[in-house]
């Protein structure tokens, strides 16, 4: 018996790879957790249905149209996740992007994963993605903190510091050359 997390994700990523394969001019794909599912819907919950955010759809257009983009985010997705969904339907032969922008990795913090489990190299589970996409540029967001648990302090500073463990990410010598290839030693 699935969970209904379970369910959802499993339909959100059955319609999302139909999509991949209907996107051939699309040029800048975005992979993610709930922050990039939730530029275009909301309700990115075990709990809760996602549902359109006209608001959002309306201004994720305006921001990314002239790029042709296609939202590839679910909630809830770990770094693992989303090589897995890259090996089983989100790289059709026909989505060929020019670029591929990636947001995650906090949900893996979050889950317990130690800063150790990224090095040497945070990018380590989309592997089919160069591979697969040679010529489509990697363009890794930074890690936002992962949220308190439950049963943990809140986060009650507006901007509080990031944890060692993300900022120790972000600074990684594998994830700066793929952002800015010049740096690459």
């Amino acid at each position: 018996m699935l969970f209904r997390s379970q369910r959802r994700w499993r339909g959100l990523h059955s319609a999302q790879a139909a999509q991949a394969a209907a996107a051939t001019n699309a040029t800048l794909v975005f992979l993610g957790d709930g922050i990039t599912e939730g530029w275009q819907r909301t309700g990115f919950s075990p709990r809760a249905a996602s549902l359109p955010q006209p608001r959002c759809v309306e201004l994720w257009r305006r921001a990314f149209g002239a790029w042709r983009p296609l939202n590839l985010g679910i909630g809830g997705d770990r770094l693992q996740d989303i090589g897995w969904r890259l090996q089983h339907g989100l790289l059709p032969p026909a989505l060929q992007p020019q670029a591929v922008a990636l947001l995650a990795g906090t949900n893996d913090l979050g889950a317990g994963a130690a800063a150790a489990a990224f090095a040497p190299d945070p990018l380590h589970a989309l592997q089919p993605l160069p591979a697969a996409r040679p010529a489509a540029t990697l363009l890794p967001h930074a890690l936002f903190p992962p949220r308190a648990r439950a049963g943990g302090p809140p986060h009650n500073d507006a901007h509080p510091p990031p944890p060692p463990s993300t900022a120790a990410i972000n600074t990684s010598p594998r994830l700066l050359p793929t952002c800015h290839p010049g740096l690459a030693a």
